[in-house]
């Protein structure tokens, strides 16, 4: 009998993927007792057997195992034999997965009739090996192949896995199917090698088991590999069967503060928007940012921040590695001074990277600069001292004042007063002053990057004058001093007002009593400041006690508020009230201007005519009219295509010396409705100054009365003065103002003959001379009577 062992277990199971079936055995018999190979003496055998050993490695001297060569001895029970002699055991083809054994064995058949018991191993003294073979595998960067940043290929640690169905045996130790054989680390290029005889004949599969420094666990990937030839290295670092990991990745976070708050927010008139950083790569290998490769010391990014400072990459922008982040430019308003530089590393993927603290911020100095100037008085020069001026941020409506020194010089730099001295008192020409909310330093300037304004302040110094406001002035550079030069006061031209009062409805300074009387005083104002806020503030007067006119208890106050756009100008106070005890009365207006709320200038004098408004106790009147046809002189007249109707209005209570305008128009009684004449209305109106406060004037009407036949027409009038109705007589059935034009029966004409003058015939001449004097005498009656009637007398 025969039996294959693995030589490396001394089991009959063999290893990995190999096999102890099928390893083919030549079997040499010789007549003769031998110690070694008669073949070596040159005797050739007597019979040859070829057996194969089945799946545990066994073999028979049986014809179920013989694959080749001669028949064998049988017994005398016909059972396979050997008779005495020599037998030589050669193995002459290999299992699978194993190597040969050369050893020839030889073997005497004893005398006893018993073949002495061979058995063959893989070495019991010359092993025979299985077949064995090494790996070799790669890790690579799944962008770049090669490492990237501070991120290495090295210490990635890759499992070699048994995939057979039965054990192997490596480095002595035996593993079950599906256990770990073997762990590999890899070197700074990324590959890890097995020895030529590490892994036996097999199926294996390889995965990564550890990830290298700054790179991603690669859980998707594992492969497989076969050990097939002895001492062969299989070789896995082509692309396809390389491990590839994704470098680590992040971002970064940065804001933008003013070194001297620590805020995240700009002093003055500066901005954290607008800064300029560069991102630069100092980690030991190259990266690769927005897919180009940067080199150490290369800048990877330019960023700019927003408007609140800061700026946020994407949270794989960067791979894993150092880097530090540099403001190329400073934003409006500040110095390139100050932390401008900061280091960090991306070491966690997906992490952005947090510099937004005052402690990882990048902080600059905000610019800083001062003011001086002289104050004198304009014309003399002289230097005036105390003045106040107040300086104010435009930006953040910060405020504080510095003060003139006998000189009339002041400045906020800290050579001239410490910024630490009394610091914004304000108070005197020592004190000091200084802008934000840092603490005073006297190596900077007061006055951070800003536009300020510069106003003079009211005291008693500057009293009367024209004091200076508005100045704008900027700082932008630092450690500059401002000069605003030599600041002189102009004398003040007094604010004066003077004031007009009228009553609203005659236009004049003369009212008439009503429930409601509305006085306009128009007030004249000179030398306002244009653009400032003034209000006018009125008071009604009685000038009979020159005390306020009191309406049911009260006083009657207004006031007007209006900004001038010219130094000169007017401004209407509007004083509305019940006027019903105002009959009699004078009522002066009393106006107060006042700037800021102080008293600028006031008109209040009682006897002033301007400011005074006369109310009279009776109202103007119309006490009657009486109308009559001209050609009748009665109140009854004919149809013709010429009418002319005179109503005589009677009035009374006027003001002598006053315009008035009688106003009338002609009623149809018949319906209550105007009298229309070719679709018109008939209206005639007389204006008049009147000579005394009682008295009569005539309204003319002159219109075509052909249809005037059986109609009674009655005349209203109306009594105004500037434009304002004052009395009104209108009654429809008031006979004094009708005229009536009765029916008439038809006669019927006779035929003219006219005469036609004959020569030398003096009637013509006469009848021309008389025309001729008629016509002059009605002019010259006419003319009295419109002097009569506008007025025209002895007091013209």
């Amino acid at each position: 009998m025969l039996q294959k062992q693995d030589s490396e277990t001394n089991l009959d199971v063999p290893q990995g993927g190999a096999s102890l079936a099928n390893a083919e055995f030549t079997i040499k018999y010789f007549s003769g007792l031998y110690d070694t190979n008669p073949e070596i003496q040159g005797i050739p055998p007597t019979r040859t057997w070829v057996l194969k050993t089945d799946s545990d490695g066994f073999a028979y001297l049986d014809n179920g195992w013989k694959i080749s060569g001669d028949e064998f001895y049988f017994s005398s029970m016909g059972e396979v034999t050997l008779p005495i002699g020599t037998i030589t055991i050669q193995e002459t083809k290999a299992p699978e997965g194993y190597l040969i054994n050369p050893e020839i064995f030889v073997r005497q058949i004893t005398s006893d009739g018993f073949a002495e018991g061979v058995h063959t191993y893989n070495a019991p003294i010359v092993p025979e090996q299985s077949i064995r073979g090494g790996v070799q595998v790669r890790k690579a960067d799944a962008e770049n192949n090669t490492a990237q940043g501070n991120g290495t290929l090295a210490g990635t640690q890759i499992e070699i896995i048994n995939n057979n169905a039965n054990t192997v045996t490596v480095n002595g130790v035996t593993y079950q199917p599906g256990e770990v054989v073997l762990t590999l680390t890899t070197s700074e290029d990324g590959t890890a090698v097995t020895a030529a005889d590490t892994l036996p004949y097999g199926h294996y599969r390889y995965r990564e088991s550890v990830p290298p420094t700054g790179y991603q666990p690669n859980t998707s990937f594992e492969g497989t590999f076969d050990i097939t030839e002895n001492g062969v290295i299989v070789d896995l670092t082509g692309e396809e069967n390389t491990i590839n990991d994704s470098v680590i990745r992040g971002g970064i976070k940065l804001q933008k503060r003013d070194l001297e708050t620590g805020l995240s927010a700009p002093q003055g008139g500066a901005t954290l928007e607008g800064a300029v950083f560069e991102i630069t790569n100092i980690s030991s290998s190259p990266v690769l940012v927005e897919g180009k490769l940067y080199q150490p010391n290369e800048v990877v990014k330019t960023v700019t921040t927003g408007a609140d400072g800061s700026i946020t990459t994407a949270a794989d922008l960067l791979p894993y590695g150092s880097y530090h982040v540099d403001e190329v430019t400073a934003p409006d308003g500040y110095l390139p001074e100050g932390t401008l530089s900061r280091s960090f590393s991306i070491t966690e993927n997906g992490v952005i990277v947090d510099l937004t603290e005052e402690s990882t911020s990048i902080l600059n100095q905000i610019k800083r600069g001062d003011l001086e100037l002289i104050k004198i008085e304009d014309g003399t020069n002289h230097r005036m001292q105390l003045i106040p001026f107040q300086i104010t941020s435009k930006t953040t409506g910060e405020s504080h004042i510095i003060v003139t020194d006998e000189n009339g010089y002041a400045s906020t730099h800290s050579s001239w007063n410490s910024h630490l001295q009394n610091t914004n008192a304000g108070q005197s020409s020592t004190d000091g002053i200084w802008f934000g909310t840092s603490q005073p330093d006297d190596t900077k300037g007061a006055l951070p990057y800003d536009v300020y304004i510069i106003d003079e302040l009211p005291c008693a110094n500057n009293e009367g004058k024209q004091l200076l406001t508005g100045i704008e002035i900027t700082i932008s550079r630092d450690k500059y001093t401002v000069n605003l030069g030599t600041l002189t006061n102009d004398n003040v031209q007094k604010e004066t007002i003077h004031t007009t009062a009228k009553d609203s409805q005659t236009g004049t300074n003369q009212g008439q009593v009503a429930p409601q009387v509305t006085i306009i005083d128009t007030v004249q104002y000179e030398n306002l400041k244009v653009g400032v806020e003034y209000t006018l503030q009125g008071i009604l007067m009685d000038k009979e006690t020159n005390s306020p006119l009191l309406v049911n208890g009260q006083q009657v106050m207004t006031q007007t508020v209006f900004t001038p756009t010219q130094a000169n100008g007017t401004a209407d106070v509007v004083f509305t009230f019940d006027g019903s005890i105002l009959a009699d009365k004078q009522v002066v207006v009393f106006e107060t201007l006042y700037r800021n709320g102080i008293e600028v200038a006031s008109h209040t004098d009682i006897n002033d005519v301007g400011q005074t408004v006369t109310y009279y106790g009776e109202d103007e009147q119309i006490i009657g009219t009486t109308a009559k046809d001209q050609n009748t002189g009665t109140n009854e007249g004919a149809a013709a295509q010429q009418v002319t109707i005179i109503d005589t209005v009677q009035y009374a209570n006027l003001k002598v010396g006053t315009e008035y305008t009688v106003k009338g128009i002609l009623m149809d009684k018949s319906t209550g409705q105007p009298l229309l004449v070719n679709g018109e209305q008939v209206t005639a109106e007389t204006t008049f100054v009147a000579e005394t406060a009682d008295g009569t004037v005539d309204v003319v009407f002159t219109f075509d009365g052909s249809a005037l036949a059986g109609k009674e027409i009655v005349v209203f009038e109306s009594l105004y003065k500037d434009g304002v109705e004052l009395a009104i007589h209108a009654d429809i059935d008031d006979e004094a103002q009708t005229v009536s034009y009765p029916e008439q029966p038809e006669i019927p004409a006779e035929p003219e003959q006219p005469q036609v003058p004959k020569t030398g015939d003096n009637r013509w001449l006469l009848l021309v001379l008389t025309s001729s004097l008629l016509v002059s005498a009605a002019l010259f009656v006419g003319i009295i009577l419109h002097k009569k009637m506008h007025g025209e007398n002895s007091h013209s």
